[in-house]
């Protein structure tokens, strides 16, 4: 037996997958369903390092899967060559970028194919390709036309490292997500697509998308669609103060108008808070503000949007006037603030402390006023419920950290000291009464305000529904001097001291519970005395009792009808900025003429080629780099034949990556960037695996660009991407992120010299989930490579004369079941230890050729290399095993196989079913209504759902 020899065997089977053209993919195939499976394009960095074999060999398991299945499958794969990584490397090794990068491409090429993947290297995109990027351009031209793609003056994120503008989704932190330099904020006419055109398509699309929750958050969330409403507050003395040339008193001038998520909130404003945008608007037009205001103003226009937004502290100053609040008529201060942002909403917003944490801190820094008008509720409240206003201490000493409980022993139940209050006491009165008659004690301080509450409860001892809104405040003791008590007939009360995790659970023990651990949880957390959550309105006029969710309502339709209010909603996406002041990128194809200003270049004349440059380094004053292409930057304009220049800017990279996807369906094709029928073919792509790092800028831009061209009638999908799952990251042997720094960085071609492809990739897919990672382990690959030299001696000794194994039969079948689930769920770790359980079982026995072969097309996925040579050097057939389909599973033969199914109620195992493997979810669910241990558990109750995960579990939730 000749001994298994990863390096020699491997590149005979590239050579020869290559030279049959094994993987070029046709656009149809009789009886076959297209997929593509789609990995993000590589950055030719120079070197492919661990994470990209993590990247590309472990979704071509899938990739190799679905082909056994019977689907005509296409894994492209390609370059996303432009960029500032590598101009600046250019920079540093003195070396022109297109030179450096076709190297890496072609050095990257080599180490790609070592891999093994079925990647169709025939449909290969380059995003440096003049016959690539003319179609950006032209792209560019068409969005231009229809309005989607502007110029404009814009305040820009600029990076003095890089010396370019960044993308809001490029500034992490405060830094470059490249450089990590800070980020400075300056004001440049730069070209933009208009993406917010699709701001609601680009949440609501993602409803019919298989994407983890993770991403689907992270775009709605920046897209940041806000329903609420505009309201305006009037500005009595606006004439006199900010605009003492303004003629027209009636003028829409003399408000300032806000926007809110929560109009239900209103009778708890106690500010108009605008933006320093909006100061400077009113300081231009001769608003006479003092000077410490304008000095603010000035301060907080120079720090940069994403830096006054993320800020801990917040910071403000009054503006020394006044708004009216349309719904009371009450005069309220207006105040600058950096965290109120010019472009969000209409830039102001009003001020309501007791209900949003923000303005809560910023309340609590500056000595304003707090109201509160929206309480919890508490229960369900009864419609013969007796309602009363009651208020309760939170009571301590300074000798501990306890507070004080009280015990009613007549019904055995928990309170903080406390009662109702009539209608002639005030809160002090009242407190200072209740607080002496249930604990003796005499001699204290009543402190901070923990709030209100609404509760509905059984009050037990008075036998009575009750509607309770109750406030407390923190009582201190100042000594324990007391009185004797004097109870009602009702009460027989005993004093306890005790820590507050104690006291949440005494209080919440009671039969009746009136909820007074809340105020517990208060004083242990004294945010939470700011409520943001929807409840009951009081302090709120006619209003008052309402729930929140229609007070929005309500509120909002009078205020419509006085004409100071709507209904609006507001979003938090911006449009993206994509001129770039860098050499190596895509130049704009557009030309600027004196006489008729901007003017695309004509389709004729694409792709407008980027001009050599020996003197690419860019400028500080923010020109681009083209400028000094003298020769290319002059031209005729198009329109009136006069003098007239060249756009000088090139595109952002992500411009490039944006449509990268759609080339790979008719990458050849020199009348259009694909043909509508091949796109139709293969997209929208079956599924795409990537980094979590691309969700708010390349998945979004990717679906801006389908959108958009879906709109203009080139394509027929709107949505890019069916199915969307992020990879996890290969951290180093110490469990850090790989760095050249900590030394920990992993090499694979070192690692595939030594131990071969094959056994990278398995170990790569044997280390954890693929959606999570993990860190390498030296020692982990060396067991991988002893399982592939256990195939190669196992199947080795295979005798043409043996008969079929009974046990071999029953084991392959079982795990032909439960590998190919594994591979379909992309736990491509459970796979490989599954093939690993199945050698186990199967070493010790003569297989049949039938059955030796089944087991390597169970191996082939994972390790293409040796499961061919096995296949065709020692079974002796003729075609390669990656034309062979995915073995049949025989559900017949599954009886066989015993296991035990766990059986929870709510999460909580209850008992376990023991079934033959493959038991349908049905039957599963009839055992487990059938338990004994299970009925007491479900009985009378009504099942909400039931969660099902074969072979394994069935949850009852009820």
């Amino acid at each position: 037996m000749v001994k298994y020899s990863p390096q020699k065997i491997e590149k005979k089977w590239q050579k020869y997958w290559e030279a049959k053209k094994f993987y070029v993919t046709k656009d149809k195939v009789a009886g076959k369903e297209n997929k593509m499976l789609l990995t993000e394009f590589a950055y030719p960095s120079g070197n492919l390092h661990i994470g990209h074999w993590y990247a590309f060999s472990l979704p071509d398991i899938k990739a190799r899967y679905l082909r056994m299945k019977g689907y005509n499958v296409l894994y492209p794969t390609g370059f996303d060559a432009f960029g500032l990584p590598a101009e600046n490397a250019a920079i540093k090794h003195n070396i022109h970028p297109e030179k450096w990068t076709k190297q890496n491409i072609a050095y990257m090429t080599r180490q790609l194919k070592s891999m093994g993947t079925m990647f169709d290297w025939s449909r290969k995109v380059s995003t440096i390709d003049p016959d690539y990027y003319a179609w950006t351009q032209w792209m560019f031209i068409e969005f231009y036309k229809k309005g989607l793609a502007y110029r404009a003056i814009t305040n820009v994120n600029w990076c003095p490292n890089d010396k370019t503008v960044l993308a809001n989704e490029q500034v992490v932190d405060g830094k470059c997500d490249r450089c990590k330099s800070e980020v400075t904020q300056k004001e440049l006419a730069q070209w933009m697509f208009k993406i917010t055109e699709f701001k609601d398509e680009l949440i609501d699309g993602l409803k019919n998308l298989d994407w983890q929750e993770t991403a689907k958050l992270g775009q709605i969330n920046w897209v940041g669609r806000s329903q609420g409403a505009t309201i305006k507050f009037q500005i009595p003395n606006y004439k006199s103060q900010i605009n003492p040339n303004h003629q027209n008193s009636k003028s829409k001038n003399e408000f300032v108008e806000v926007f809110t998520t929560r109009p239900d909130t209103i009778f708890g404003a106690t500010a108009i808070v605008i933006s320093p945008e909006i100061a400077q608007k009113w300081l231009s037009i001769g608003w006479q503000a003092s000077s410490e205001v304008k000095s603010y103003v000035k301060k907080s226009l120079a720090k940069r949007e994403l830096e006054r937004e993320e800020a801990k502290e917040k910071t403000g100053i009054d503006a020394g006037i006044f708004a009216v609040n349309p719904i009371n008529n009450q005069k309220i201060p207006v105040w600058v603030a950096d965290y109120v942002l010019g472009h969000y909403g209409t830039g102001a917003v009003m001020f309501v402390p007791a209900h949003d944490q923000r303005d809560f801190e910023f309340a609590k820094k500056y000595n304003l006023p707090v109201k509160e008008v929206v309480l919890p509720e508490f229960g369900q409240k009864k419609p013969n419920a007796i309602f009363r206003d009651s208020v309760a201490a939170i009571v301590t000493r300074s000798s501990d950290d306890k507070i004080l409980l009280v015990l009613n022993k007549k019904n055995n139940e928990w309170a903080i000291p406390g009662g109702g209050r009539d209608s002639n006491d005030d809160d002090v009165t009242t407190l200072t009464r209740e607080v002496k008659e249930e604990t003796g004690y005499t001699d204290f301080e009543i402190k901070e305000y923990l709030g209100q509450i609404s509760t509905n409860f059984f009050a037990s001892a008075r036998n009575v529904e009750r509607t309770k809104f109750q406030k407390a405040y923190h009582v201190i003791l100042k000594n324990e001097n007391s009185i004797p008590l004097k109870p009602d007939a009702h009460e027989d009360m005993e004093l306890h001291w005790m820590n507050a995790q104690e006291s949440i659970k005494k209080l919440d023990s009671n039969t009746s519970i009136s909820y007074e651990s809340e105020f517990v949880k208060r004083f242990l957390q004294p945010s939470l005395v700011c409520f943001s959550g929807n409840g009951v309105l009081v302090n709120s006029g006619k209003f008052d009792g309402m729930d929140s969710q229609l007070a929005k309502k309500k509120i909002v339709e009078e205020l419509k009808s006085k004409g100071v209010g709507n209904f609006q909603k507001t979003y938090r996406l911006r449009d993206w900025i994509l001129s770039r002041q860098r050499y190596w990128g895509v130049p704009i194809p557009m030309i600027h003429c004196p006489a008729c200003g901007y003017v695309p270049v004509s389709q004729k004349e694409l792709p407008v080629k980027l001009p050599p440059l020996k003197d690419f380094k860019p400028a500080d004053d923010g020109r681009s780099p083209l400028a000094k292409a003298t020769k290319w930057l002059n031209v005729t304009c198009p329109t009136c034949k006069g003098p007239a220049q060249r756009e000088t800017d090139t595109m952002d990279t992500f411009v490039d990556s944006s449509w990268y996807f759609m080339r790979y369906t008719d990458p050849k094709n020199k009348k259009a960037f694909a043909s509508k029928e091949k796109m139709k073919q293969w997209l929208p792509v079956f599924s795409y695996l990537g980094g979590a790092e691309h969700t708010t800028m390349h998945l979004l831009y990717a679906r801006f660009f389908a959108k958009a061209l879906h709109k203009l009638g080139y394509v027929n999908a709107s949505e890019p991407f069916l199915n969307r799952r992020n990879r996890g990251i290969i951290l180093g042997p110490d469990n850090q992120k790989m760095s050249k720094s900590r030394g920990n960085v992993v090499d694979p071609d070192q690692e595939v010299k030594k131990y071969g492809a094959d056994a990278v990739r398995m170990y790569l897919a044997f280390m954890g989930p693929y959606l999570h990672g993990g860190p390498w382990n030296p020692g982990g690959i060396t067991g991988v490579y002893r399982f592939l030299n256990r195939v190669w001696n196992f199947v080795h000794t295979y005798d043409v004369k043996v008969k079929p194994s009974s046990v071999a039969a029953s084991a392959l079948n079982n795990y032909t079941h439960k590998i190919g689930i594994d591979i379909g769920d992309l736990s491509f770790n459970t796979g490989v230890s599954n093939l690993m359980k199945l050698l186990n079982e199967i070493e010790s026995h003569h297989l049949s050729k039938q059955q030796y072969e089944t087991f390597l097309k169970l191996l082939a996925p994972f390790a293409p290399h040796v499961a061919e040579e096995l296949w065709q050097s020692v079974l002796k057939n003729k075609k390669s095993i990656h034309l062979q389909t995915w073995p049949v599973f025989d559900k017949t033969l599954v009886g066989s196989e015993k296991l035990w199914i766990m059986v929870q109620v709510n999460g909580k195992v209850r008992d376990k079913l023991e079934v033959a493997g493959g038991v349908s979810q049905k039957d599963v669910e009839k055992m487990a209504e059938e338990s004994a241990k299970i009925k007491p558990w479900i009985e009378g109750k009504q099942v909400r759902k039931i969660i099902f995960v074969p072979n394994k579990l069935i949850n009852i939730v009820i």
